[in-house]
């Protein structure tokens, strides 16, 4: 199986929400931003954000987005700038162009947006794999034709794990903040990034030598971490030196695997069992089940020390206590005392996904393969906070 052979095979629209799509209009005295749908490829959406901000002429900062979406895809998505006094119909650059869609009092964010939709190619599959992909999807359909599914965090939360090596977070609950900052900088993964690549390679060389790992160390954000260690600080104040999205991401990929932890639990406790499908994962099993539809509006916590679990239902209790038990940990563990943040907090998650306007196409030949493989395409639309590569997982990819 196959994803993004091509960045044309993993295509992502931006669902602006009511009130925003309210509230765009034509230029007025109280117009502060301008907004543009912007098409991407082989970009992150900070690149993009700086780029508009040279065409536009306003600070990088002040470029307004609602979501990050993904480098290797071709990706649509609104972004506000401040309404200077004139603003181009259409912007143009390497891996992007954008047009105007039209002016609001607003500035963009979160909850400008209502979901994604998603149009999506597997492609190398087997004849069995490609008929599997409906025969799994029949089976969380519920009795209204509505899919269903279980929200797990997708792998992309697992960023800062990506090199298989274990949890940053789980090392800043024991105290060992060596060994986090070692997973964030000093562990190479394969999909590192050029930059990324390189000071890792070499903080993995050079560990404890910190002179010399700062002579090669590459000018970037974190290169502010191996100074603080050459100038003989603390590897708590060489943590605190990583950009704090880095410190802040390094708690929720850990929290979010707990919490899938805790989901593929439930679900295991909940659903009949000839009904479980299992899919692998790169951070362990998760499982999914046509579920009751009194459990689609239930909250599933994020782990933390300050979960209240004399308010969870009897089932969530249980399913929380076993996949802390899985890992070693307790609630009460789940801090940093050493720092004020990055802490660990609870919010509640959904526990299902609606995956909405689904569409398997039938199967065809994979025209970029050889041999006898397969591709089929996937359509669906999503609600913000979900993952479509838990979706493929679910269908058995």
């Amino acid at each position: 199986m196959t994803i993004r052979r091509v960045p044309e095979d993993f295509r992502v629209i931006e669902v602006l929400a009511p009130r925003a799509l309210a509230r765009l209009g034509v230029r007025t005295p109280r117009s502060k931003w301008g907004v543009y749908q912007i098409t991407k490829t082989k970009l992150t959406t900070p690149d993009v954000a700086q780029r508009l901000a040279k065409l536009v002429g306003c600070p990088a900062g002040k470029v307004g987005w609602a979501g990050l979406k993904d480098k290797y895809a071709v990706t649509t998505q609104v972004m506000s700038v401040p309404a200077v006094q004139t603003l181009p119909e259409r912007v143009e650059g390497v891996g992007f162009s954008g047009e105007l869609m039209g002016w609001s009092e607003d500035e963009l964010c979160a909850a400008s947006i209502a979901g994604n939709r998603f149009e999506i190619v597997v492609r190398d599959l087997s004849k069995h794999a490609a008929e599997a992909m409906a025969s799994r999807l029949a089976t969380l359909r519920d009795s209204d034709g509505e899919v269903w599914m279980v929200n797990y965090y997708g792998e992309q939360r697992f960023t800062s794990a990506r090199h298989g090596k274990g949890f940053a977070g789980e090392k800043l609950i024991r105290g060992d903040f060596d060994g986090a900052l070692r997973l964030l900088i000093g562990t190479p993964a394969r999909k590192d990034s050029p930059t990324r690549h390189e000071f890792s390679r070499a903080a993995a060389n050079l560990w404890g030598k910190w002179s010399e790992l700062l002579a090669v160390f590459p000018k970037c954000p974190e290169r502010r971490a191996i100074e603080a260690l050459a100038a003989g600080k603390s590897v708590v104040e060489a943590f605190t030196s990583l950009p704090y999205l880095d410190q802040q991401m390094a708690v929720e990929a850990y929290q979010s695997h707990l919490w899938n932890r805790s989901a593929e639990r439930l679900v295991r406790s909940i659903a009949r069992a000839e009904q479980v499908l299992i899919a692998a994962d790169a951070y362990g099993e998760i499982a999914f089940a046509p579920l009751e539809s009194n459990w689609r509006n239930e909250m599933l916590p994020v782990p933390a020390h300050d979960v209240d679990m004399s308010r969870l239902m009897p089932e969530v209790q249980r399913a929380v206590d076993a996949a802390l038990r899985d890992v070693g940990v307790t609630l009460e563990q789940l801090r940093i005392k050493e720092v004020r943040r990055p802490a660990f907090s609870t919010v509640g998650r959904p526990l299902c996904m609606r995956v909405a306007d689904l569409e398997l196409s039938a199967i065809e030949r994979d025209d970029m393969t050889t041999g006898s493989r397969y591709k089929r395409a996937i359509k669906f639309r999503l609600g913000t906070g979900s993952y479509a590569t838990v979706v493929l997982r679910a269908i058995g990819q």
